[in-house]
């Protein structure tokens, strides 16, 4: 299994070409890439148990990545680090190819959902998410399935997925406050699944302003 990482924005976007898994971060400073790294390659090999891990890490060059102590990290995990070639943009081609068709798929939930600039991270999120999850037409596998040898969890398969909500679809939601429920639920946005835990994020809608904007803090419910 390859991991490779490439930089769009504020994007930090990772694809496997042994099992065409995709995952993006998020970061606000360049100087937080290094962890992030880490903290990802260890996430992909712990799904993958006993079986081969990440076994090469390619990056664009750029400054973030070259880094002693991001090298040494990688070396004590047996990865070994790769940078493409400058103005060599074939090399790059793979991942550069992904990010494409992410943010495409992106931009086309936001139009749809009529969401504000600032949602965008969750529609790059939910991309990525429905990616792993839909099966390829050739061999019927997902991606979640060659990379982690499970099959999907029932609400994951593709029938149950177009069962669901729309990204940026109006629902009603009880949101924990303080770590206390709340009795009655309220309406909200569905901006997607979280990432690290079965829970769903959303934004709250302040009735009388007509408009998400108008709350931009996210629940789990």
């Amino acid at each position: 299994m390859v991991g490779i990482l490439a930089q769009v924005d504020d994007i930090f976007s990772w694809a496997s070409r042994g099992t065409d898994s995709m995952f993006v971060d998020f970061v606000s400073r360049k100087s937080d890439v290094k962890r992030k790294i880490i903290s990802r390659v260890d996430k992909i090999n712990n799904d993958r148990g006993k079986g081969e891990g990440v076994v090469e890490h390619q990056t664009d060059g750029g400054t973030e990545f070259i880094n002693k102590w991001l090298d040494q990290e990688l070396a004590r995990r047996n990865v070994e680090p790769r940078n493409s070639q400058p103005h060599v943009k074939y090399e790059n081609g793979f991942i550069e190819a992904h990010m494409k068709e992410v943010k495409l798929a992106g931009r086309a939930m936001m139009f749809r959902g009529s969401a504000p600039d600032q949602l965008w991270p969750f529609s790059i999120q939910h991309a990525v998410r429905l990616h792993d999850l839909l099966p390829d037409p050739i061999t019927g596998l997902t991606p979640y399935e060659r990379r982690t040898g499970l099959e999907p969890r029932s609400a994951d398969r593709p029938k149950n997925l177009a069962k669901g909500g729309k990204l940026f679809c109006k629902c009603y939601a009880k949101l924990y406050v303080r770590n206390n429920l709340e009795r009655d639920a309220i309406p909200c946005i569905w901006l997607g699944k979280d990432t690290r835990s079965p829970s769903d994020l959303v934004i709250p809608i302040i009735v009388g302003h007509g408009s998400i904007e108008a709350s931009f803090t996210w629940h789990k419910y």
